[in-house]
């Protein structure tokens, strides 16, 4: 109900939100310094989450190919979305989000090497005490030619 109502609060055409394909007049305020038009009033992503589906979107074969994809520190609209699609073998892992698939800690992956095609680790590196340790760990459970996006 909340969504409805914001969705009808917020309509426009201004703007348009390539992850839930809302149209609205303006996006929300959102950060420790707000920043106007973050927020998208619908499904809650920011800047930086619809740069990343407009990039996996355009870019890429993330929605054609099939692919056993490895999500760290999942995203709720993206991980909903994710899972919904049929090329996908999607599984999502944190060491403590409740909305998590598996709980993992990086830095030790307890996964088989070689077993994902993408791994999406986005805006999680900069969190991590040893991040190189978490980098070799990434690159051992990503099948040889898969790619990852890590930022």
């Amino acid at each position: 109900m909340r969504y409805i109502y914001i969705t009808i609060r917020y309509f426009g055409l201004r703007f348009k939100c390539p992850c839930c394909d809302g149209c609205f007049r303006k996006f929300l305020f959102f950060g420790a310094k707000p920043r106007p038009n973050a927020r998208c009033p619908r499904c809650g992503s920011l800047e930086r989450h619809r740069l990343l589906w407009l990039y996996l979107r355009n870019k890429i074969n993330f929605f054609s190919d099939h692919l056993k994809v490895l999500d760290i520190a999942p995203i709720h609209f993206f991980q909903k979305k994710c899972k919904k699609l049929k090329n996908l073998d999607y599984i999502s892992a944190d060491i403590s989000s409740p909305i998590a698939m598996i709980k993992m800690d990086i830095t030790d992956i307890n996964l088989h090497d070689n077993q994902f095609d993408c791994i999406i680790c986005y805006h999680v590196l900069e969190h991590i005490l040893d991040d190189e340790k978490a980098m070799r760990e990434l690159f051992r459970v990503l099948k040889p030619g898969g790619w990852a996006i890590l930022q």
